[in-house]
């Protein structure tokens, strides 16, 4: 091993030297309990309390976001003046690195590195973190596909910070070696500016040039639009350095738009980094719930784990283009909005074969309408209106001359035409009646069956094309001699009460059943009944006998006297 790498740094065996520079070093090593490798980050510079500080707020910081899409921390420590961080080792690339070999990703997996990247940040923003330099650099993506955050070198977490920040003449170094380290540790060409102004000019928002102590998450929701446009496109909106060229086209918000360098970018993608990347802040998003729960609604539709997969194959080997990622046909979905949509085409038929609108519109010229009314006197009208009591029903039979068959489908109840405050009781306008809806059927000769409680009309009619109404006479009914048959039972134990008396109203008096004539008692008016038995309480009936209904049956139950 080289003389610059040393064997061991507290207990970690070290396996390489990943990256140096002035500030300090980076080295693979391994954990010797879990017996896997991890990441040892040296901070060689001395002497600036502030850069110390700083150090020490990562670990802190990073001791508090566990999060599987946040970069681990295993230990910190001081030896021989220097102090280290452990980290998780990830086995993969950084984002820029995979960026510079893909030069643009799909828009399924730009949104899919974005989503795991700001489920992180959210993490740490309701940690009351703020992380100041996100960018393609700072997030390492594994083998396996998954999404880490990493550096949080400059993170502000509002406990001294901005005085730090102030008194640090050093905030980060130009990172040298050959490329990509294992853990992500990189080389580059772009810096994390000293002093004040903290982060990485092409990613910052123009409050953080301002004031980088003062930034609060809407920088780090800036910074991510810009990756995402990054992703899409295959260059940064501001490419230039910490110029004030480059500041004024920032301040002004003025880049390419997606489209004009990505025509195929989802449009999903289009407002994210539209709105993530408003100059004025307020105007961005506030905090990322809103981003997450858009981009994950919008990868459902796509097969994510063959997504992972591209994106793996992209790191590991030389192949950088993407399948085309069709959005995923869910077989239940799409039966159910098969069946629901059977059901309500097969609803519409329905309603429109029996409202007649096929006949009318499509069937015109082979069916005729028959139209059903029958006018009703006032006292038959008193037991349909406002009553089930009385049903008039049709029935339609083709005249063949022979066995004259029912035609199907042409049933019909016939409904009261008005409501029941139409009854004549009610000061009826117009005459009582009853109608049904049209009946579709081809020129000929019919017959009409129609039946309300015991009478039964047939009428025969011929139709043409031009149609028919038809409008039976009711005619006049007579009242008959009503049979009453009685019963009484206890209405506890359901036993008989043989000893029970029962009474009619007749001339304003209660005279026993038993001694009225039953040709007395008759259909079509009101009768009222009443019911005794000693030792219970009695019981009266007030009933409205239609003049069809000659038979009444009374079961009264008795409820006994306390």
């Amino acid at each position: 091993m080289s003389g610059s790498v040393p064997e061991k740094i507290g207990k970690y065996p070290i396996e390489s030297l990943v990256a140096k520079g002035g500030m300090g070093a980076v080295y693979k090593a391994v954990h010797p309990e879990l017996k896997r490798p991890v990441i040892i980050k040296k901070l060689t510079i001395r002497g600036n309390a502030a850069i110390n500080e700083r150090f020490t707020r990562e670990a802190r910081i990073l001791l508090d976001l566990q999060h599987p899409h946040i970069v681990h921390l295993f230990d910190y420590f001081l030896e021989s003046g220097s102090r280290y961080l452990v980290l998780e080792f990830v086995d993969g690339l950084s984002l820029d690195r995979l960026l510079r070999r893909k030069k643009r990703f799909s828009g399924p997996m730009a949104l899919l590195v974005l989503l795991e990247t700001c489920v992180a940040l959210k993490f740490a923003h309701d940690h009351g973190i703020i992380h100041r330099d996100v960018k393609p650099g700072n997030i390492l993506i594994s083998r396996k596909g998954s999404v880490k955050l990493a550096d949080f070198g400059i993170a502000s977490d509002g406990q001294g910070a901005g005085e730090d920040d102030r008194a640090a003449t050093v905030a980060g170094t130009k990172r040298a070696g050959k490329g990509d380290g294992p853990g992500g540790a990189k080389a580059g060409t772009e810096l994390t500016v000293a002093g004040a102004v903290l982060g990485t000019p092409s990613y910052m928002p123009p409050e953080q040039f301002a004031d980088s102590s003062a930034v609060d998450a809407r920088a780090d929701i800036y910074a991510a639009g810009v990756m995402l446009y990054e992703m899409l496109t295959g260059q940064k909106p501001f490419p230039g350095g910490n110029t004030p060229e480059t500041r004024e086209a920032i301040r002004k918000g003025k880049y390419p738009p997606v489209r004009s360098l990505a025509p195929d970018a989802p449009a999903l993608a289009v407002r994210l980094v539209r709105k993530m990347m408003r100059p004025n802040p307020k105007k961005r998003y506030s905090d990322l719930g809103p981003v997450i729960k858009a981009i994950t609604r919008y990868l459902k539709r796509f097969p994510v784990r063959d997504i992972r997969f591209a994106m793996v194959q992209n790191m590991l080997t030389s192949k950088t283009a993407e399948p085309p990622f069709q959005p995923v046909r869910r077989p239940f979905l799409v039966a159910l909005v098969a069946l629901v949509g059977a059901l309500a085409l097969a609803g519409a038929s329905t309603f429109a074969w029996n409202e007649g609108l096929i006949h009318r519109f499509l069937l015109r010229p082979w069916y005729a309408p028959v139209n059903l009314r029958v006018e009703l006197p006032s006292y038959v009208a008193d037991s349909v209106y406002g009553s089930d009591d009385l049903q008039f029903r049709a029935f339609f039979f083709r005249d063949d001359g022979g066995e004259i068959p029912e035609v199907p489908g042409t049933r019909r109840v016939l409904e009261p035409v008005g409501s029941a405050d139409d009854a004549p009781s009610q000061s009826f306008a117009g005459t009582p009646s009853v109608e049904c809806r049209t009946v579709w059927l081809r020129p000929g000769a019919y017959r009409l069956k129609l039946v309300a409680g015991p009478r039964i009309w047939w009428e025969s009619f011929s139709l043409d094309r031009a149609g028919r109404d038809l409008s039976p006479r009711f005619g006049a009914a007579t009242a008959r001699s009503l049979s009453v048959r009685t019963a009484a039972f206890d209405a506890a134990t359901g036993r008989e009460l043989p000893s029970s008396s029962f009474y009619v109203m007749s001339g304003g008096a209660w005279l026993p059943l038993s001694r009225v004539e039953p040709k007395s008692l008759r259909t079509g008016t009101v009768q009222k009944f009443r019911v005794t038995c000693e030792g219970y309480q009695s019981m009266e009936w007030s009933l409205r006998i239609g003049w069809y209904q000659d038979e009444l049956v009374l079961d009264a139950g008795l409820e006994a006297l306390r």
